[in-house]
């Protein structure tokens, strides 16, 4: 008899002698029904702690199960058609050692009360379409001495709005680095930078240019320089020194 096994799969521990169930000397218990769907069972005939169980059912979908008392227990499964659990009570699930899922169609997950995920090293996400997040009031907290990296590999536009309040805070360092043009608008009301603690620097390769439909005020309390090449005006509280190898007045 043949059976058609999907490929994908593991190979049953039976059909290897090296895994300690040898396929020609093994006790057998099988029963079939009327369908055409049948359960085995075998156990090693040198150490009956070995042993094996596969079911087939007439849908095509098959069980095996391998045991070793060293190994425990290795579950394979395959199942055609859909599958459907409802529980009343409480699901928990504790795995030690790796879980892989694959879904070749759509996954949903619909959780009712709160939603919790904790991840002990690294997080990676990919998605090749579109990636829409829509909740209500929401909190992120970093893991003190950890990084919080977010990639977006689409290569579209992204888009943020916000119809209230939004703030940032940064304990450390903060920095943007822009391939092209840079655009901060502000429609109503002032725009303020305020360092609290240390200088302000701006650097600037080309033209730099600064217009005001009034007033421009640039104070200072100790001193303001104005330096092209070696030509220079100080100012002071005391005085207004000009330095240069020539001064034209017109």
């Amino acid at each position: 008899m043949t059976t058609d096994r999907n490929k994908k799969l593991p190979k049953p521990a039976w059909s290897d002698s090296e895994s300690g169930i040898d396929p020609q000397y093994p006790y057998v218990y099988g029963e079939r029904d009327n369908n055409g769907g049948y359960n085995f069972k075998y156990r090693n005939i040198k150490d009956h702690t070995v042993a094996s169980s596969e079911t087939y059912h007439p849908s095509g979908s098959y069980e095996t199960i391998q045991y070793h008392p060293e190994t425990g227990e290795i579950k394979t499964k395959l199942n055609k058609g859909d599958e459907y659990i409802y529980g009343v009570g409480g699901v928990s699930t504790h795995i030690e050692g790796h879980s892989d899922q694959t879904i070749k169609s759509t996954s949903r997950t619909n959780v009712s009360g709160d939603n919790s995920v904790s991840v002990g090293r690294n997080s990676t996400s990919f998605t090749s379409g579109q990636s829409v997040t829509a909740s209500g009031p929401s909190i992120t907290r970093s893991v003190p001495r950890s990084d919080t990296i977010t990639y977006n590999s689409s290569g579209g536009d992204v888009i943020n709005e916000h119809t209230g309040n939004y703030h940032e805070s940064y304990k450390k360092d903060f920095i943007t680095a822009v391939s092209k043009n840079a655009i901060f608008m502000v429609n109503e009301g002032d725009y303020a930078v305020h360092v609290q603690s240390g200088n302000y620097d701006a650097y600037i390769k080309q033209k730099a240019r600064i217009y005001a439909d009034s007033d421009i005020l640039f104070e200072s309390k100790s001193k303001i320089t104005l330096k092209v090449g070696s030509s220079t005006i100080v100012i002071t509280p005391a005085a207004i020194t000009v330095n240069s190898t020539r001064i034209d007045l017109n």
